[in-house]
């Protein structure tokens, strides 16, 4: 299961970006939001998928590597690294059974190509014999040895971070989540001998579009509420930001009853530290508070 507050975060920017460009029509209803939705939580698995491809990809290169060493007739200087390499079975589980179950076609294949030879020369360039020594050869060894490779190598790569940003808009709040599961996923295979299908699943779906219906539903409620707990502030001169995660965050408290009120405040107060201002989140949490109080919500 997805990190519930990237579902948040998405909703959230999808509907920053419809209300930046239609602010005056704020209350009116926005279904038309769910299919945009759809799209960008599924850059989200595309991510993910793209991640693990460029895994199998680099590991692909062992063999093509080997044979041109046997074709000039000289063994191997690295010939302990690509016997690991070949031999990686969470490697061979994702390009043997991982990639035969999902539909995944990457449509710059070419385009990548020059990552996955950038990344393999590395690879050979600065490994170390400790890498070899430290990883034992069976399945827990596989792993570590292969979040080893995938944290300095293909993380360290700068040409595929530049790939990346310029193939996704969504990068700069994606990265972190995915990479971090991706990495949780290798090193949990010795336990789970599989891989998630799917990044986001389809409880993570109906949460973000729910969110979003009941954002819509409860407009001129929460915008009620926002006026009448700013202080006599005009709701017009609360920056959008803002508003809208007042909102997404009292839709969670009054529609949402199997999430505590204090896990939702909490989620949006650090959303509105990472979009907002300094001062939004003191703002945000001092009008939650007061709801929260004088509505009688217990968790």
């Amino acid at each position: 299961m997805i990190d519930r507050r990237l579902v948040r975060i998405r909703v959230f920017l999808d509907l920053y970006s419809f209300l930046l460009s239609n602010q005056d029509c704020e209350n009116q209803k926005i279904e038309n939001l769910t299919d945009k939705l759809k799209f960008s939580l599924n850059t989200l698995n595309t991510l993910y998928y793209f991640f693990l491809f460029l895994i199998v990809s680099v590991f692909h290169n062992v063999g093509s590597y080997s044979l041109k060493s046997k074709l000039k007739f000289k063994k191997s200087d690295h010939s302990n690294l690509l016997e690991r390499m070949a031999a990686n079975k969470v490697v061979l589980y994702l390009d043997k059974v991982f990639f035969k179950k999902i539909k995944f076609d990457l449509s710059q294949k070419e385009e990548m190509s020059h990552i996955v030879d950038d990344i393999f020369r590395e690879i050979l360039k600065n490994y170390s014999n400790d890498l070899l020594e430290k990883s034992s050869n069976n399945l827990e060894g596989d792993a570590i040895f292969l979040l080893s490779l995938f944290k300095k190598y293909f993380l360290g790569s700068e040409k595929l971070f530049v790939y990346l940003n310029n193939n996704n808009i969504y990068c700069d709040t994606d990265l972190d989540y995915v990479i971090k599961h991706v990495n949780k996923s290798i090193n949990n295979f010795p336990n789970n001998k599989s891989f998630d299908f799917q990044y986001v699943n389809q409880k993570d779906s109906e949460f973000g579009l729910n969110l979003i219906n009941s954002y819509g539903l409860l407009n001129n409620k929460n915008q009620d509420i926002i006026k009448n707990y700013s202080n006599n502030w005009d709701v017009n001169r609360i920056a959008l930001l803002d508003r809208i995660l007042i909102k997404l965050a009292l839709s969670e408290i009054f529609d949402f009853k199997e999430i505590p009120y204090k896990v939702s405040i909490n989620e949006y107060i650090e959303i509105s530290k990472q979009f907002s201002t300094k001062k939004s989140h003191g703002f945000i949490n001092g009008i939650l508070d007061k709801v929260v109080h004088d509505f009688k919500i217990n968790d």
